[in-house]
């Protein structure tokens, strides 16, 4: 897994993030390694108190550590957790 994303990278994945987690996921994959797994999470709730059930991810290195989920971390904080740098050059 690459220990580095440029400056441009981390653009790519932050312009990303704002059309939907699914692409984020294939460049985080791409540039560091680390693979998203889906789960579906019922811990949210509606204004009538019915559970509703929504898509989280699971994130896990190149070594199949576990790092975060999604509703735990940002994207800067996964990368913090990957130990995954960015480079401002480039």
């Amino acid at each position: 897994m690459a220990k580095f994303i440029s400056k441009s990278q981390m653009e790519e994945l932050k312009d990303a993030c704002t059309f939907g987690i699914e692409g984020a996921n294939k460049l985080l994959k791409k540039y560091v390694g680390i693979q998203a797994r889906a789960y579906t999470a019922y811990n949210r709730y509606d204004k009538n108190d019915n559970f509703l059930a929504y898509t989280a991810y699971n994130y896990y290195d190149e070594n199949d550590n576990f790092l975060a989920n999604s509703d735990e971390a940002d994207i800067y904080g996964l990368l913090e957790m990957a130990g995954v740098e960015v480079r401002h050059g480039g």
